[in-house]
C-alpha cells in the first residue's frame, strides 16, 4: 500500500520526524548555543530561539511514535529523551499525521556526526575546567596539611 509522504519543516511545531531527523536536528539545536557561548551577546539571544526549535523535534518525534507532545517535558530532564532515538516511528499515518519523507545522505551523515562532535565539544570545555578545579583543590588541601603540623 502507498501512502503519502509528509516533508518535514523543521522550524514548524507540526508534523512529524523520524529518528535520524531527531539525532540530526536536535543535536544541532543543542550544538549552536554552546558554540557561540563565547560570543556573549549572541550566545544570550540564541539559547531561547534554538531551545524552542530543539522542543519543536521532540514534539515532531513524539508524535511520529504516537505520543501526545504533552510529553515534551521530558525534554527539561537531561537524557530521559534518549529513548527517542530507539523507538521506530509508525510507518503509516497515525493519528498526528502522515509519515515523514525518507532520510537524505546529509542527514543521516549529521545525525551519526554531530552527537559525536557535541560529546567532543562538551569533553574539550569541561575536562580542563574539571583540571583546574582539582588542582586548585589539591592545592588548597596541601597548605591546609601543612599549617595544621606547624
Amino acid at each position: 500500500m502507498d501512502t503519502e509522504i509528509l516533508e518535514p519543516k523543521i522550524i514548524s511545531p507540526k508534523g512529524r520526524i523520524g529518528r535520524i531527523r531527531f539525532a540530526c536536528w536536535g543535536t544541532a539545536f543543542l550544538m549552536i548555543p554552546r558554540l557561540l557561548s563565547g560570543a556573549y551577546p549572541v550566545g544570550v539571544f540564541v539559547f531561547p530561539v534554538t531551545f524552542v526549535l530543539y522542543l519543536f523535534t521532540v514534539m515532531k518525534r513524539l508524535r511520529d511514535i504516537g505520543l501526545s507532545p504533552w510529553w515534551t517535558f521530558i525534554a527539561w530532564i537531561p537524557l530521559l529523551n534518549l529513548p527517542l532515538l530507539f523507538f521506530p516511528g509508525s510507518k503509516e499515518e497515525n493519528k498526528f499525521g502522515l509519515p515523514p519523507k525518507k532520510y537524505s545522505n546529509s542527514e543521516i551523515f549529521f545525525a551519526i556526526f554531530l552527537p559525536i562532535a557535541f560529546i567532543g565539544i562538551i569533553a574539550a570545555t569541561a575536562i580542563p575546567k574539571f583540571q583546574e578545579n582539582y588542582e586548585y583543590y589539591e592545592q588548597r588541601y596541601y597548605e591546609t596539611e601543612r599549617s595544621n603540623q606547624e
